[in-house]
């Protein structure tokens, strides 16, 4: 058999004409990151996405998850304690978009732990970003994909993913490496 892994769009830090900010698809209702999980998908397809995994909680990978909830679409989330405290708090705390997180199943994960979340075998790993950060690596049918968050280059994170032979890996790279300092800056 195979699987399915899409990226769906170019992915941006911020949304533009034919860029959206970071969601990967896999197969089984299956997304990485929420930026654009609502907006790069149709209305119909939305009740699709059974488990969103949160890399960390900045805006542009959390933003598409109040667009994504409804009484037809009710999630899993899966991220770090510190990611879903903040997207509790700060983006479904009823303050700038009504509070629905009751539409929500929250799942804390952990670097080191693993979940299967059918047909993937998922394992958590490290990342070294400004914020708790994670990355993912997924197993199904002979296939391996290792995903990982927003990370300033770090031994041990090349390491994690070297050590699991995936066959691909994505890493964001959303700054040119005109603006290096910045992306230092902001750990990318």
């Amino acid at each position: 058999g195979s699987v399915v892994v899409s990226a769906g769009c170019v992915p941006a830090g911020a949304p533009a004409p034919g860029r959206l900010t970071t969601t990967f698809q896999l197969e089984g209702g299956i997304r990485v990151d929420s930026g654009a999980a609502a907006h790069a998908l149709p209305p119909a397809d939305r009740a699709l996405v059974r488990h969103l995994l949160l890399t960390h909680a900045h805006l542009d990978h959390t933003l598409g998850i109040p667009f994504l909830l409804g009484d037809n679409v009710r999630p899993r989330i899966h991220g770090l304690k510190q990611t879903l405290d903040a997207v509790r708090e700060h983006l479904l705390d009823g303050h700038i978009w009504p509070d629905l997180s009751d539409l929500v199943e929250w799942h804390e994960i952990a670097p080191g732990k693993a979940i299967k979340l059918d047909p993937w075998e998922v394992e958590v790993g490290p990342a070294n970003h400004t914020v708790p950060c994670v990355s993912y690596f997924f197993r199904a049918k002979g296939y391996a994909l290792a995903i990982v968050g927003d990370t300033r280059l770090d031994e041990t994170v090349a390491r994690w993913v070297a050590d699991r032979s995936p066959d691909a890996c994505a890493i964001e790279a959303a700054y040119p490496d005109e603006v290096a300092a910045m992306a230092s800056r902001f750990g990318h």
